[in-house]
């Protein structure tokens, strides 16, 4: 089964489910933020807006990266690192302290919800406190650190999705930035969901 996502710079009035997010060029923290929710809501109709101006989502279910809402990291006001953050040369420890963006804003608040939808899909069960906080602890060391300090220009090697602006078209090109995020979500969600399976097989035994 396929998802059924579309990509605008407007949104329309067709009762999907709408995210808003940044438009111009895409980096790597908004599409693997949009994967993490697209993945968490596979089975229905998803719109992603993709625009600079707000008024263009407005009503959106999810704003991310833009619009001064708890998902922008550009103006949250709140504390917006994790733990003990002093801009580490090691993104090894997961509690090192890397700033959120994106990817870490929306991994935090949904990340443990589509552990739980995937195990369940898998295993017809959720998974228990500890395999669940291993699971969650690993995924934002492994991936959403690298890819929220690579937003804030503190880690510049490669890492998963260090591919994603490579999708961005280039002059001259026939294909519209929202046909290149598409293609570059699609990519995304399917890397992110192996990523999890491989971590839920792992650890899915783990007595809390």
């Amino acid at each position: 089964m396929k998802p059924n996502i579309l990509v605008s710079s407007k949104k329309s009035t067709n009762g999907r489910y709408v995210i808003g997010t940044r438009g111009k060029a895409f980096h790597a923290d908004e599409v693997v933020a949009c994967s993490i929710v697209a993945l968490l809501h596979f089975e229905e109709a998803i719109e992603i807006v993709r625009s600079e101006n707000p008024s263009d989502f407005l009503g959106a279910d999810l704003v991310i990266g833009i619009g001064g809402g708890p998902y922008d990291y550009h103006t949250l006001k709140e504390k917006k690192t994790r733990k003990n953050f002093t801009t580490p040369s090691s993104l090894s420890s997961s509690l090192n302290g890397v700033p959120y963006a994106s990817s870490g804003l929306i991994w935090k608040q949904f990340g443990n919800d589509l552990l739980n939808q995937l195990s369940q899909t898998l295993y017809h069960k959720d998974l228990n406190k500890l395999a669940l906080k291993l699971c969650f602890d690993r995924m934002d060391e492994r991936v959403m650190q690298k890819v929220d300090a690579e937003e804030h220009g503190i880690y510049t090697a490669l890492h998963t999705f260090s591919y994603i602006p490579s999708f961005c078209p280039v002059y001259p090109s026939n294909v519209s930035m929202e046909e290149a995020f598409l293609e570059a979500l699609s990519v995304s969600m399917s890397i992110l969901k192996h990523q999890i399976v491989q971590l839920l097989s792992h650890y899915k035994g783990y007595e809390s």
